[in-house]
């Protein structure tokens, strides 16, 4: 079957899926008829299984002498299909012509696969092609003119006509419902009596072409899987030696890059999806959708996800209940559902094959990920891993990865090291700790979206990251003065704190004990990095990401009464001129003191501080290292401890309201919406703010009301929670209940929806170190756009 565009729609769905489609199409949208063409009577037209129609073929309508005579149009196809309005218009209703059957004989198509001479179909078809079909009839009536069929019986075509004027009529009506199909191309063969319409039709004479069908007992494709084949035809399987070097596509697949799924539009992921079933496409696009939050319901065969309005009502280990956005492909858009979903309905996380060249990724490699391949990793693989020889380093290695030019992978060592390495210890266990502490740093990143080299940890020792060449300049930023602060300023008293994060450059030079660096000194150096000239646009970019780094941090480390006191960071230029944070940050990279207590340092400064290393000092640096990653571990736990309550007036405010729940939730507050009207139930919306008044969770209430806005006042005359007015204004007269109000009420009042969720934000942050990480990170990304903007200026 073909849709309006001519695309085959088994081709996009699934045997299941196509089934479904095709059933509901037939049976609300065709016109049943009053018989089906049986498929099994069909022996000779290729593959034999089973029909994914569901509701058969609508039969063809009698004829008259042996030709398809023009019926009542009145076929509903011509409302389906309007993208064939320029062809349904030559549809002419003539109740002037006479209905018989039309036959087919046995020996009209021996070129197909599966027939074999001797074998009789045709009149298995037309037996099943009913005289009395209701849109065939018959007119007597010899003076009338018609539409343009000659009353002259000589004259009277038995197909196909065109006439002077260009007009066409007597097409067939079944030709309508499947121009494109095999019973199109019958009814063009077998009706056309006019030679130069054959070729107006299929473009040339078949015949002058040796291509007869009726003649012919070669197969003229042998896979040819006929009109009820389970799987589409694939064009590039060909039954004839073709010379190498005529197949270009494939030296050209080798040298393109895998397709990053990541980078598509959902659209294009369910396109995918849809249209490449039992392909490696189809796997990948699911692998992508699971990253996205979307799950495939087995039993109903949708893609489904959580809605960001309403959320979860009801959850318990086996099932949930809520508001969801499923994914309907026949009418190819998500349509919001409250369901109850039972977990072992949903499929779990699509698994890439590990073998596969240029095969689609998930911007890393989805196939890299799911590969085993280091050995000191864990499970331990057979075979070796594909890794090239890489950069050991003091506490690290760092490897490319062969087959993946724009990953490497980054191995931590059980290794402590101070001084330049002039003391070196081995400590067993230490890099499991190292890797897992800069995952989790990396992951809490993540969270926020601060983009960082960081892509996913492979083992307990190992993480993939992006490619970079580094830039030989060490990041310092420090909130207390303290270490070597001091002794390069002397008179700054140990302890002195910066209002503002303190930035210090140092050049990496083990030679030189890694100096201290001014920025006049890094544009001087004239240092090109991966292709990026560091000038003094990219310097104050790595400084404003260095002071970002540590605020989201130290926000971080609050959350456990541990104050940071200082860190070092580096960054790299990926291959694409991206400058981001790279290498590592785990225990060596800062200062943290609990209680903001130097004596109760956790860091590496004890293994500084001793004078001679002992096993007893070792195993107390373990144990501090230890304390830190299951610290660092808790950095994106407890998620929802501030909430945004939204009472709204009427609900005829949900859609505007819900764009401030929506932007809330992405700012990582817990929302709640009530509605609840100051002027009708007042007692009970002053009953609904002391309950949640009485909870130690903070809180801040949103009032959406129009018109005359009594809602955000009345709360906040009675509350002591911070209460925002965001009115949905339909009359900019209507502003004024939100803005004029008696004294001693104290609320504000934002009209723009998402300006209200930010300011409410902005009150929550101070109590949680996400919102206040997602926030500072907004603003480091508008602060990007304008530097990218600027670059692109330059460059032009």
């Amino acid at each position: 079957m073909k849709s309006a565009g001519g695309v085959a729609t088994d081709r996009l769905l699934p045997t299941s899926q196509t089934q479904h489609y095709h059933q509901h199409f037939t049976s609300s949208t065709i016109t049943k008829p009053t018989k089906i063409i049986n498929e099994s009577e069909f022996p000779s037209l290729g593959a034999k299984g089973t029909s994914s129609l569901g509701g058969g073929f609508s039969p063809i309508p009698t004829t008259s002498g042996g030709v398809l005579n023009v019926a009542q149009s009145n076929s509903p196809l011509k409302e389906t299909f309007p993208s064939r309005a320029n062809y349904a218009n030559l549809m002419r209703a003539d109740p002037s012509l006479t209905s018989s059957e039309f036959q087919i004989q046995n020996e009209d198509f021996p070129a197909l696969p599966g027939v074999t001479a001797g074998q009789n179909s045709g009149s298995q078809l037309s037996n099943m092609i009913s005289s009395d079909h209701p849109d065939a009839f018959s007119n007597t009536n010899d003076d009338s003119e018609g539409f343009g069929v000659s009353r002259n019986s000589s004259d009277t075509s038995k197909g196909i006509i065109t006439h002077p004027d260009g007009e066409v009529t007597n097409i067939p009506p079944s030709m309508l419902a499947d121009q494109f199909g095999m019973a199109g191309l019958v009814t063009y063969l077998r009706t056309v009596d006019n030679p130069s319409i054959v070729s107006l039709a299929l473009g040339y004479d078949l015949t002058t072409l040796g291509l007869n069908l009726n003649l012919s007992e070669r197969h003229l494709y042998t896979t040819f899987g006929g009109p009820w084949a389970d799987s589409p035809i694939k064009p590039h399987e060909l039954d004839v030696k073709v010379p190498d070097e005529y197949m270009t596509n494939i030296h050209i697949r080798e040298k393109l890059p895998p397709i990053k799924m990541n980078k598509l539009a959902e659209d294009v992921l369910f396109y995918l999806f849809y249209n490449f079933p039992n392909e490696l496409y189809q796997l990948a696009a699911a692998h992508e959708l699971y990253q996205r939050e979307w799950r495939f319901h087995k039993a109903e065969g949708v893609w489904l996800t959580r809605s960001q309005y309403g959320g979860i009502k009801e959850q318990t280990g086996t099932y949930e209940k809520g508001h969801y956005n499923v994914f309907d492909h026949l009418q190819w858009r998500k349509i919001p559902k409250e369901l109850k979903l039972e977990y072992k309905e949903l499929e779990e996380r699509p698994k890439l094959p590990t073998n596969v060249p240029n095969a689609p990724t998930s911007g890393v490699s989805t196939s890299l990920l799911s590969m085993n391949l280091f050995p000191n990793g864990g499970s331990g693989a057979s075979t070796p891993p594909p890794l090239a020889a890489g950069i050991n380093g003091k506490t690290k290695e760092i490897y490319d990865i062969r087959g993946f030019p724009d990953f490497v992978l980054i191995r931590s060592k059980d290794v402590l090291t101070a001084f330049n390495a002039e003391r070196r210890n081995e400590i067993s266990g230490k890099s499991t700790i190292a890797n897992q502490t800069t995952v989790h740093v990396f992951n809490y990143f993540k969270e926020l979206n601060f983009e960082t080299h960081f892509v996913q940890a492979i083992s307990s020792i190992e993480f993939v990251a992006r490619k970079c060449e580094m830039i030989p300049i060490e990041w310092v930023a420090r909130r207390v003065a303290t270490g070597s602060f001091l002794k390069r300023n002397p008179g700054v008293a140990e302890g002195f704190r910066f209002s503002q994060p303190k930035i210090e450059t140092f050049f990496k030079d083990d030679a030189q004990n890694d100096p201290l660096w001014s920025d006049e000194q890094i544009l001087s150096a004239i240092m090109i990095v991966g292709g990026v000239r560091i000038r003094r646009d990219q310097i104050q970019l790595m400084k404003r990401q260095t002071c970002l780094v540590f605020r989201l941090l130290e926000k971080a480390w609050q959350q456990h009464n541990c104050a940071l006191i200082d860190m070092k960071i580096e960054f790299g230029v990926t291959n694409d001129g991206r400058i981001i944070l790279a290498d590592v940050i785990d225990n060596d990279s800062w200062r943290v003191w609990p209680n903001n207590d130097r004596r109760l340092q956790l860091d590496k400064q004890v293994y500084r501080d001793m004078a001679n290393v002992t096993n007893e000092g070792l195993q107390q640096i373990i144990q501090n290292y230890t304390k830190v990653m299951k610290l660092t571990e808790q950095f994106i736990d407890d998620k929802a401890t501030c909430r945004v309550v939204i009472i709204m007036g009427s609900s005829a405010d949900r859609d505007f309201a819900q764009i401030i729940a929506k932007e809330a939730e992405n700012l990582g507050a817990n929302v709640i919406t009530i509605v609840s009207s100051a002027h009708k139930t007042t007692e009970e919306t002053l009953e609904i703010v002391r309950d949640y008044e009485d909870t130690p969770m903070p809180t801040v209430i949103i009032a959406v009301a129009g018109r005359s806005n009594g809602l955000g006042p009345v709360i906040a005359g009675n509350t002591t929670l911070p209460v925002i007015n965001c009115p949905p204004i339909d009359n900019y007269n209507d502003v004024w209940s939100s803005l004029r109000m008696p004294s001693g009420i104290g609320c504000t009042t934002v009209l723009d929806p998402k300006e209200a969720a930010l300011a409410a934000a902005k009150i929550l942050m101070r109590s949680n170190h996400l919102i206040f990480g997602k926030i500072l990170t907004a603003q480091f990304h508008h602060q990007l756009n304008v530097y990218e903007a600027n670059m692109e200026i330059q460059k032009k």
